[in-house]
């Protein structure tokens, strides 16, 4: 009996963390110079060897080079990771060949002369690749803090189209596993040789599971953490005012607009009362650091801080504006920045 009630625990233990669980597919464009619209910047952290973090564009791309032609990363022709490339044919991946013909004019005889020639294109590493990650995100309920593993990398690269709405499509180029321990523990993790690259991203997720919005919008969550400002990193948010907004009374809000015929600022001071549960709030805007371990050819990850996003409604229902409440800080890097 004790081991049934035993057995029961556990799996009603891991109904409930996958309850407060979901996994997303995102495209970041995590070096080079790409037409992916997100807000990037490299990062340079002073820790104990700061050469380790470059700013070279393509310093992730040619580590990765690296580790495929040496045979110490395996990767894989299908995006389930399931058809692998063998060692040997892996370089073929990375470039394209093709047939050109060039034609030559001979000056003695007044002929033209034909020569057929193969051109290679070296794809990765380049500056139009992008890369899909597969996230698992939860909400870890010892730390009340949101943690993600990547599961595995698409390697793509951007190829140009000129319709009407301008959008690049993709291509896979390959794709590989990312290990399972991929999350940094501690920043004393950042100080072993075998981080080679970083960069911060900051983006938008929908999460439409409501378990875990519920997780993270808990008094539980907020009082754990530090709540700062959406607009400014550096002031507190004022305590009655997240009271206000967790209880869904009447909030205030400024929006600034530019007068295009008087080249004026115009400042307005708006009210809204909303519930500030998980059937509304559905977004929320992530700081994250990404960095790649040359030691385990895995992309690892830290989450610095996540801020729920309102969608504000006239009184018609129609969305007016997405609202950036106020930033739960994980990491007080966050604020440095």
């Amino acid at each position: 009996m004790k081991k049934l009630f035993s057995s029961l625990f556990f799996i009603c233990l891991a109904l409930f963390a996958n309850a407060q669980s979901e996994t997303t597919t995102l495209d970041y464009a995590l070096e080079g110079e790409t037409s992916v619209k997100q807000q990037r910047r490299n990062i340079n952290l002073k820790r104990s060897n700061p050469n380790r973090f470059s700013k070279s564009d393509l310093l992730l791309g040619l580590t990765l080079q690296q580790a495929i032609e040496n045979g110490t990363l395996m990767i894989y022709e299908d995006e389930k990771c399931q058809n692998a490339i063998p060692t040997s044919q892996a370089k073929d991946y990375l470039i394209i060949s093709s047939i050109d013909t060039i034609i030559m004019f001979d000056a003695n005889t007044y002929q033209e002369k034909r020569q057929i020639i193969s051109v290679e294109q070296v794809i990765f590493p380049g500056k139009k690749v992008t890369y899909t990650l597969t996230q698992n995100w939860s909400f870890d309920e010892k730390s009340k803090q949101l943690d993600m593993n990547i599961e595995k990398v698409q390697v793509n690269r951007l190829i140009s189209h000129n319709d009407a709405n301008n959008t690049d499509a993709r291509a896979n180029i390959f794709s590989f596993k990312n290990g399972t321990k991929n999350t940094i523990s501690s920043v004393r993790e950042l100080d072993k040789p075998n981080i080679v690259w970083a960069e911060q991203i900051d983006y938008t997720v929908t999460y439409d599971n409501e378990k875990l919005r519920t997780a993270l919008l808990s008094q539980k969550h907020l009082d754990e953490h530090k709540i700062v400002l959406g607009y400014d990193k550096k002031s507190l948010f004022p305590q009655e005012e997240l009271v206000k907004i967790v209880n869904g009374d009447v909030i205030r809000d400024t929006i600034i607009t530019f007068d295009p015929n008087t080249f004026e600022e115009k400042i307005s001071i708006i009210e809204s009362k909303q519930p500030f549960d998980a059937e509304h709030i559905t977004d929320f805007r992530v700081s994250q650091e990404f960095y790649f371990d040359a030691g385990t050819n895995t992309i690892k990850s830290r989450i610095l801080a996540i801020a729920p996003i309102r969608k504000q409604n006239d009184e018609n229902g129609k969305f007016q504006y997405d609202m950036l409440l106020f930033w739960i800080v994980y990491s007080d890097d966050f604020l440095a920045k």
